[in-house]
């Protein structure tokens, strides 16, 4: 019966389907960390010109252009230092944020990230750019970096660890293949921030945060947030040199965020004035530790 072959296939295959769903969980199971990874493929797959911000199309595009400029802000002199002599790893590059902008300068990058979709759409936007030339992408995980020693004159790591499921060991590797002397510029998620900015935390997470735990937002994300203290002796033990932390992105997606919604930032006037004030309020004693991310630089010993 025609029929009846018709529904035992559509059987077998949302057989399957439930199956691979159940290898899914249990690896997600056993490595939390790659709740972040999941999300982002599952995402890219559904609704890849939304999520991807170096899309012009993309909502996020103006609030992350606007945040690269505070990124290139707080490390101006760690920047200003990089030239067409140095190799550059931009690890957890994601779509190519700070990768293109090097790229443009005549900069060698090489991206890794643990998504290929997203390395997949940094290509097309590097070619776009006539940047693809000197980026090499490589889809790795961060804590099993496949780079010999002291590979590296510079390493940017910004918005990764914090989604890491052992951002120790990452910080080990980036001390692996960093030459002696070279410099990590690094941003995580603030646990001082987050609690006062993230109104999606719930009762559970805000405790977890408090007791310097992890949260976990299932096929979406894990998520340790750092004190300035625990950011410095995590990079002490994996032997760097950290400088000052300090905390940025106070009106992006921090606690004055309310200032200006992502269309806005658009308005090259506002963003410098944005961008002054992310000055002022990393130096001013009540608030200064209170941005979404904490930023340092650290040369590697």
């Amino acid at each position: 019966m025609p029929g009846k072959k018709k529904l035992d296939e559509s059987t077998q295959r949302l057989t399957n389907l439930i199956r691979h769903l159940d290898a899914i969980r249990k690896i997600l199971a056993e490595e939390p960390g790659l709740h972040y990874v999941a999300g982002l493929e599952w995402d890219l797959h559904n609704h890849p010109e939304q999520l991807d911000y170096m899309d012009l199309k993309s909502p996020y595009y103006p609030v992350k252009q606007f945040e690269w400029r505070v990124y290139q802000q707080v490390f101006s002199r760690q920047f200003n230092q990089i030239d067409k002599s140095h190799r550059v790893l931009d690890l957890g590059s994601g779509f190519g944020r700070a990768s293109i902008p090097l790229a443009k300068k005549g900069i060698s990058v090489t991206a890794v990230d643990a998504s290929p979709s997203a390395l997949a759409r940094l290509q097309k936007h590097a070619k776009e750019a006539k940047a693809d030339r000197l980026i090499d992408t490589i889809p790795s995980h961060a804590d099993s970096l496949p780079f010999e020693e002291a590979t590296f004159d510079f390493v940017i790591c910004l918005e990764l660890l914090s989604y890491c499921q052992q951002p120790e060991q990452v910080a080990k590797e980036i001390r692996r293949v960093i030459k002696p002397g070279g410099a990590t510029l690094i941003s995580v998620e603030s646990a001082y921030g987050a609690l006062i900015a993230d109104g999606s935390l719930t009762l559970a997470d805000t405790v977890a945060i408090l007791s310097h735990e992890p949260i976990l937002k299932p096929g979406d994300a894990y998520i340790k947030y750092f004190t300035p203290e625990e950011l410095r002796a995590m990079l002490l033990k994996a032997g760097f040199k950290p400088k000052k932390v300090f905390a940025s992105h106070y009106t992006s997606s921090g606690p004055l965020e309310r200032l200006a919604q992502p269309n806005d930032l658009s308005d090259k006037d506002l963003c410098r004035r944005l961008l002054d004030l992310e000055f002022l309020l990393s130096k001013h004693p009540l608030v200064k530790s209170l941005g979404r991310a904490l930023c340092v630089s650290a040369r590697a010993l």
